[in-house]
């Protein structure tokens, strides 16, 4: 699988904490080699759309979609990130 994180995605990405942007990048070895059901990133389906969310920390969440064999992360922020892709 292929995947690509849009400028909205970075953007958030850089203003995030620290010690968030550090945990994410670890999640996102995972995530980024293909693991996408990896326990730990608690992978769902966004109810009602056809994105998906995984879980950084209990309070932290990324929003991606995927198209064919393509990967896009959407957004990454606090869990109420979700709402804006509602």
């Amino acid at each position: 699988m292929r995947f690509r994180k849009t400028r909205r995605f970075n953007k958030e990405f850089e203003a995030l904490p620290s010690e968030i942007k550090k945990i994410a990048k670890d999640k996102f070895q995972r995530f980024f080699t293909g693991d996408l059901h990896h326990p730990s990133l608690q992978v769902s389906k966004l109810p009602g759309t056809e994105l998906y969310y995984g879980r950084i920390t209990r309070d932290y969440r990324f929003v991606f979609k995927i198209e064919g064999d393509l990967c896009i992360a959407l957004g990454i922020g606090p869990h109420s990130i979700l709402d804006q892709f509602r």
